[in-house]
Order: C-alpha cells, then structure tokens, then sequence
C-alpha cells in the first residue's frame, strides 16, 4: 500500500489516501515503532485517542481542499492535506491548543506522527500548518489596518442576565423580508466555505446517518450565541510620541493586534468583553448535544440579527435535512423570526421577552395573559381543548367546564352546558397562539432542550480550553471553533461505537508475536 504521507508531484491533483490504508499505515508503523521497541503501554494509555482517529474518515477532505491548491508544476511538491487535516484535529484531540509547541511534540514523540498520517522524522513545519490554514481561508478581502484610532469609550452598561436593545430595532424585519425576497438564490461565496463543507459532508451528515443527530426528517434545533474573548490588548499600543511629551491619555492612533475584534456584552457575566461573538444552531435532540452550523459574528451583533443570518445559510446547506422545530431564548423573541420560521415549515419556541409582555393584546375584545392563552370577558383563563388539524386551529373551552378548577362566574357568557369556545390560528398571531399551546406542559418540555447549545458551548470553552488558543484573528478564530465542532463529533462516533480499542490491540500484538514467530 501507498503510505498516507506520500507527496504528489507539482501540478498532479491531489489524490486522496483511503482511510483503510490510513488504518493499514497505523497498525503497522505502532507495532515497529512502540511495540518492537518495548513502549506497548503507551498503545493502552492512548488507546481512546486512537480509536477516535480509527474511526473518523477523513478521505472526503483531499477533494473539497483541491481547487484551494495550485495546478502549477512550479514549486515543491505539497503535503497530503488530508494528514494535514487530522494532524490540526489531534492537538485539540490530545489535549494541545498551539500549533508551535504541537510540532516540537510530533518530532519527539513518533506515535502522534503516526497518528496524524506521517512518517516519523518527516514531520511539516509550523509554517506548513499555517499556510494550510490559510489556503482553507479564501478571501478577497484586505484585512483591517492595525494602526487606528482607540475605540469611544462611550458604552451604556446593560443589565445581567439581560441582552443590550437592539441599536437599530428594524434590522430584523429588514433582514428577514431580504431573506424571504430572494429565497432559492444561491449563497455568496464567504472565506469561510471550504471549512463549512467540510464539517458539513466529513461530521455532520455522517452524525445524521448515524441518527446522532436526532430524526434527520423532523430534526429540532437550538440556537444561542456566546462571547468568545481574544487575547490581544484591546486598549491596543501607543506608536506617538505623546508620552514623552507628558500626555498619557492621548487620542491617537494606536496599534492593534487584533483590529477586528470589538467591544461587545457578557449578560451572563454582566460586563463587556473584547472579542466576538460565537453563534451555533445545535441539534437539541441529540443525546450529545452536537453542533450543526456555526457562525463567528462581531461581538456587537444582537443574537436575533446572527440567528437570521445563520438559519438562512444553514436551511441552503443542509437541503438533505428537514427542520421540524426552532427553539430560542427570549432574546430572539421578535415578530419578524416567527415569520422567518413559519416561512420555512418549522415550529417556533421562543421564550417570551419581559420587554414586550404588555403587549399581549389581539384583535377584538378577547385578550391574552403574558403566555398569550386567551381571557374570557370575565377574566378567567379560558381551558385548552385540543388542536383541530383539520382546520389547524387551537380550541379554548369555558373555564367552568373544569370542575377541578374551582371558578367561579356569576355571569356566564353562555347558557350552553359546553361553555364558550373560541378557536385561535397560528397565522393570526404567531408570537401568541404557537403550534404547541404556549406555556402548556409539552411546551415547557420542548423548550427545556433548549439547553443543549449551552451545554455545546461548554464542552468548547471548558473541556477544550476553546479560548486558551489566544488567537489574533477572524480566521483563527474560526478554525478553532469549527476544528473543536469536529471533535464534538468525533467523541460522539466513539461513545456511540463503543468499541473496546484495547482489545483490538491486544490482537495486534498477538498476531505480530505470531508473524514473529
């Protein structure tokens, strides 16, 4: 077989190694490397680390990465990308966040070479790994100058546990008439494609054959954003003369090493942080609260205006999946996002926000609690009878019907013993009269998978150390964020697979004792 780490000539296209002569290339290079020379410990020590690269088959990366690549026959021949590609995977896999100090450890320790795809002794270069990044990252668009004038001081301090208003409140209706308007049109190309197909083909759709996703037909999905903070000084450094002059508070421009981050709101945390603004759509009825489509937005945009954008892009991708259902916190609880999702077949449940709650009134003298279930004219709360699929409307009784409810009226609106019935569609309000009866218990229960983006951001920010990578752009960014989605699935394909990888060692070794023999 063709060792994965075999070199094309300039101008050949890139032809991917299969993931069997991958595996091939493994078992035989740890069995001489580790097991010949007395290091078989290390193989049950990191024997979850090689299950997790066993069974994640990278093949598809050489084709969606070959029109970033030159045809030219000029020039040293490239690196196998696909290696390439598993080599980034593994720092995050094994516990590493720099691509530096990851170098220094494959040259020292040949079992991550071997993993990755190499050979050991003919290791890339940290520059290797860097231009492969940039080749993922097609722009055309010249980056932010780094010498600018200090950000304005002027921030209004928002409220814990509250999202700052939006700075222009019609920006959503705006966006999402945009979006209705020109629906079936193709996306713009954007830098990050390339990274997005590849999460798309290589993790997400095998998650949805595999059912780790939840119903591929009827799918639900949560979205939140979260604050991602860099590590550059956002107060930026002085390149005047002015404090040899004696002025230390001075306005000119200064030198930023990350010129596109900006200030943005922590509500969680209740205070500003520098950076930008990390928004995920996740599978909420998946068991492993798998990511779906990320978007890396400025840390000033409102939640609403990033979920707007990201379903729209999402729903384009992912033409092979059928979104049944949306669920949403408060934040995103505007009039036009329910249009958006009705427009697109999918159910919305959204956390009413406190902001407008005085406005749950309807058409006529019938009137709504914050919940937006009806009111007699008496003021009960009328009772929930069922949902009329025929005509697709919600059946609300006379609260006297409910003998366990204890109501008492001295003027029925009705004389009948069935009560009043008043009937309410969805396409009359959709903020209020939702699919399932807002604040009804099979809502409350649908809106407490809600929490699976969180718990996605968690496993990024904590278990990987998401911003411990200190990164000083957009692009890098990115790459960490979706490389971390990645391995989000990669650990859901083993806990799924649960393969017991020791044994199948054990089983190398006996069968090289008896080639031995």
């Amino acid at each position: 077989f063709k060792s994965p780490t075999n070199r094309l000539g300039g101008g050949s296209m890139l032809r991917p190694s299969t993931h069997e002569e991958y595996q091939a290339f493994v078992k035989e290079s740890l069995l001489k490397q580790l097991v010949d020379t007395g290091q078989t410990s290390v193989l049950f020590t990191q024997a979850e680390l090689i299950a997790k690269m066993w069974l994640t088959d990278l093949t598809p990366v050489a084709s969606l990465v070959a029109p970033c690549y030159s045809t030219s026959s000029r020039g040293a021949p490239p690196r196998d990308p696909v290696c390439l590609f598993r080599s980034l995977l593994l720092i995050r896999l094994a516990g590493y966040t720099g691509i530096t100090k990851w170098v220094q450890t494959l040259k020292s320790f040949p079992f991550f070479a071997i993993l990755s795809g190499f050979e050991p002794g003919d290791v890339p270069g940290v520059g290797t790994f860097y231009d492969f990044i940039n080749r993922l990252w097609k722009t055309e668009r010249k980056s932010a100058t780094k010498i600018r004038k200090p950000f304005s001081p002027r921030r209004r301090r928002g409220k814990k546990n509250e999202k700052l208003p939006l700075s222009r409140p019609n920006i959503v209706d705006r966006m999402v008439k945009r979006i209705l308007r020109h629906e079936g049109q193709p996306l713009p190309m954007q830098p990050e494609d390339v990274l997005n197909a590849i999460f798309q083909q290589v993790f997400v759709e095998p998650s949805g054959k595999k059912g780790l996703l939840g119903d591929a037909s009827n799918l639900v999905i949560s979205g939140d954003g979260t604050p991602v903070r860099t590590g550059a000084n956002p107060y930026g450094n002085k390149v005047c003369d002015c404090k040899s002059k004696g002025i230390y508070n001075c306005r000119c421009p200064r030198r930023y090493s990350d010129p596109e981050a900006a200030w943005g709101w922590d509500s969680y945390r209740g205070c500003y942080f520098y950076g930008r603004h990390l928004y995920e759509l996740t599978a909420a009825s998946s068991p492993y609260d798998l990511p779906i489509y990320l978007k890396l937005v400025s840390a000033r945009r409102h939640d609403s205006v990033s979920f707007v954008v990201a379903l729209d892009e999402m729903t384009r991708r992912f033409k092979d999946f059928s979104f049944a259902a949306c669920l949403l916190d408060s934040a995103h609880d505007a009039y036009p996002i329910y249009e958006l999702l009705n427009a697109k077949g999918m159910e919305a449940v959204i956390d009413l926000n406190k902001r407008s709650t005085g406005k749950a009134k309807y058409q006529g003298p019938l009137c709504l609690t914050k919940d937006g279930i009806p009111l007699c004219p008496a003021g009960h709360v009328m009772a929930y009878h069922g949902f009329c699929r025929d005509r697709q409307r919600h059946k609300w009784r006379c609260p006297l019907t409910r003998k366990t409810w204890n109501v008492i009226c001295d003027t029925p609106c009705s004389s009948s013993s069935y009560g009043r019935v008043i009937y309410t569609y969805e396409k009359d309000h959709l903020r209020f009269f939702t699919r399932t009866p807002r604040g009804s218990a099979l809502w409350k229960k649908k809106y407490k998978e809600r929490t699976a983006s969180e718990r996605s951001f968690k496993r990024k920010k904590i278990d990987y150390c998401l911003e411990a990578s200190g990164a000083r752009s957009t692009k890098m960014w990115f790459f960490c964020c979706i490389i971390l989605a990645m391995c989000q699935h990669i650990d859901a394909w083993t806990a799924y697979e649960e393969m017991d990888f020791k044994a199948v060692i054990q089983g190398w070794i006996r069968e090289s004792e008896v080639k031995a023999a």
